[in-house]
């Protein structure tokens, strides 16, 4: 099984203003984890961007519209904050194939000195569900490093707030003048990124 989420690069922003999609690269990793607990890979789901500035951005995950439960079984929008050298994930996801079927919430914050350096991450999670008198529940949580060479990439297509990217707020830094920042962090990333598939790469 992989680690438990994989960070994310930022934003394609430059191409993004005049298009109604875009693909931004995700930052993650192929290394083996012992934890139990399996964080789906969704194919049917789609980012919106709810704010950005010089330093970070944050996106909304959801399923697409009409996506069956076995590739999208995200309730209320997934929360990924993807800074120049952190990322923050806070999601809640049913796993199915559990018996019972069981509640995941979970919380991934990683730091990183660039997208192709090693990062230092801590994951928790905490699960319960009940089926016919049945009850479980138990938590999980864990620090791990990813070495360089167990980066890899993943894409999600990005459909809502793409407004958001062109915008002057963009380019600024929170508590300073705008000073020639990249429009959004690390958007030369996506350039040299490889995209696979889209949408929420996970643990496998």
């Amino acid at each position: 099984m992989r680690t438990p989420f994989p960070y994310l690069t930022l934003a394609l922003a430059a191409l993004a203003a005049a298009e109604s999609t875009t693909t931004v690269g995700l930052f993650g990793s192929s290394d083996e984890s012992d934890s139990d607990i399996a964080i789906p890979s969704y194919t049917s789901v789609a980012g919106s961007v709810v704010s950005i500035n010089a330093l970070e951005t944050v996106y909304a995950v959801s399923c697409l519209s009409g996506a069956k439960t076995e590739s999208c079984s995200i309730k209320d929008p997934w929360t990924i904050t993807q800074g120049i050298s952190t990322l923050r994930l806070s999601a809640e996801y049913t796993a199915f194939e559990w018996q019972p079927p069981v509640t995941a919430t979970f919380d991934y914050d990683c730091s990183f000195q660039s997208y192709s350096e090693s990062a230092s991450c801590t994951f928790s999670v905490y699960y319960s569900g009940s089926s016919d008198g049945l009850e479980t529940s138990s938590s999980y949580s864990t620090h791990t490093s990813i070495a360089s060479d167990k980066v890899e990439y993943y894409a999600l297509e990005v459909t809502g707030g793409l407004d958001k990217f062109d915008k002057p707020e963009a380019t600024e830094t929170p508590g300073a003048a705008a000073a020639g920042v990249l429009a959004g962090p690390v958007q030369a990333i996506i350039t040299a990124a490889p995209m696979l598939a889209a949408g929420v790469a996970a643990v496998l």
